[in-house]
């Protein structure tokens, strides 16, 4: 995936795919929406191309557009049309290495797991 500014022409991210791109669609929050012809509906952030989510569709999708900045309207080759909602709210980083166990607690809840 190729995204350049449009101000002075320079290219900004320059991201492999994984498969070749069937159609793409800018989502509101500064994520980009790539449709591979392996199915996959992939995410990156706009800004750095840094993947953020991958999905399986259930067909090659020939067009994506955003219906209303989050969720997505995919135009299959099955001849349907999908609605697909990325589904990452947040990602947490900083962990150096495997993460290999989760604790929810309550919000408000000012004890530690």
């Amino acid at each position: 995936m190729f995204a350049w500014n449009v101000a002075d022409a320079a290219l900004t991210v320059n991201v492999p795919t994984g498969a070749g791109v069937t159609a793409m669609s800018y989502l509101d929050d500064g994520r980009i929406a790539v449709a591979g012809a392996d199915k996959h509906l992939r995410i990156f952030a706009a800004k750095d191309g840094k993947p953020l989510e991958d999905s399986l569709l259930a067909t090659v999708v020939n067009r994506l557009a955003s219906v209303d900045g989050q969720s997505l309207l995919a135009a299959g080759a099955d001849n349907q049309v999908h609605r697909a909602t990325p589904a990452l709210e947040q990602l947490l980083t900083g962990h150096e290495g495997a993460v290999s166990r989760l604790v929810e607690r309550a919000a408000g809840d000012a004890q530690g797991a």
